[in-house]
């Protein structure tokens, strides 16, 4: 399943960044200011905040290498990035509290934007009953209602603390991190859900 997710996600991001701007063009802007301000924006701000907890040393940052692999006029050029994994914190409250700073902007924006779309369609499907710009605000709609709930499921693992904590030793210190349980035998670092 895992595999799939890999080959399918790039032409799904693309299907729906096409979509985003359709709908921006015919009077839904929602998803497109999801893509702009939480894809983008959001977690630039993270990256920040994650580096500056970095610098002050009260969280590990785990990363790993992706790279694939490019053709250039017939030339294979190997390109290698550095992505954000998880982090580790030193206290299984640090971490409850930074991701209650990560999880409520998220949560009020996508509010807003959710309250948006629906702002959005109930002002053009009274004109237009059914049409394909009609269907693209029910996909505008769908698509911020079910990430309102994505984020309210994330921020509600943090509450009921129902999320998976490993400890690491590093040296003299313990650090916790947090994974949510995906398929089977498969977790996923609570980290990469908040960026989803």
């Amino acid at each position: 399943m895992k595999k799939l997710e890999e080959l399918l996600g790039p032409t799904i991001w693309l299907l729906f960044v096409l979509i985003a701007f359709v709908g921006a063009w015919i009077g839904y802007p929602a998803a497109l200011i999801y893509i702009l301000v939480i894809k983008v924006v959001y977690s630039v701000i993270v990256s920040i905040l994650i580096q500056s907890w970095k610098n002050s040393e009260s969280v590990l940052v785990e990363s790993g290498k992706d790279s694939w692999i490019i053709n250039i006029h017939g030339i294979p050029v190997t390109e290698t990035t550095n992505s954000l994994k998880n982090l580790h914190f030193k206290s299984e409250r640090l971490m409850r509290v930074a991701y209650y700073k990560f999880l409520i902007p998220k949560f009020i924006i996508t509010v807003g934007l959710l309250f948006l779309s629906f702002q959005s369609i109930s002002t053009i499907v009274t004109v237009n009953e059914l049409s394909l710009s009609s269907l693209v605000g029910y996909f505008t709609v769908a698509f911020m209602l079910y990430k309102t709930i994505h984020c309210i499921s994330l921020i509600n693992k943090v509450n009921s603390n129902t999320w998976m904590i490993n400890e690491y030793i590093f040296g003299e210190h313990t650090f916790y991190s947090a994974y949510i349980s995906k398929y089977k035998k498969y977790c996923s670092p609570y980290l990469v859900e908040v960026f989803k």
